[in-house]
């Protein structure tokens, strides 16, 4: 990473690919909080991007708007925004 922003990702629990992250200095918007969305770990400037996490659109979307929606695209990846593995 770029930049020495932390992150906190959260997934959509019916829409595993759709996250969300939020600096990790900032409060949680309300409409994470609930149900509808999970925490999906932190996202640390020494740490891989996910795949379909874009580092400058998020940091002009969190500086803006308080948080960064996008798709995670690898379910391969295995960081914070990633699908979960499936049991063998």
């Amino acid at each position: 990473m770029s930049t020495a922003i932390a992150f906190n990702i959260f997934r959509r629990r019916r829409q595993r690919s759709l996250c969300c992250a939020v600096r990790q200095s900032k409060p949680v918007p309300l409409f994470i909080q609930g149900e509808t969305w999970e925490f999906g770990g932190t996202l640390s400037p020494s740490e891989a991007l996910p795949a379909g996490f874009q580092l400058e659109a998020a940091d002009d979307a969190t500086r803006i708007l308080g948080y960064y929606l996008f798709h995670g695209l690898s379910p391969a990846h295995h960081g914070p925004a990633a699908e979960p593995s499936a049991p063998a």
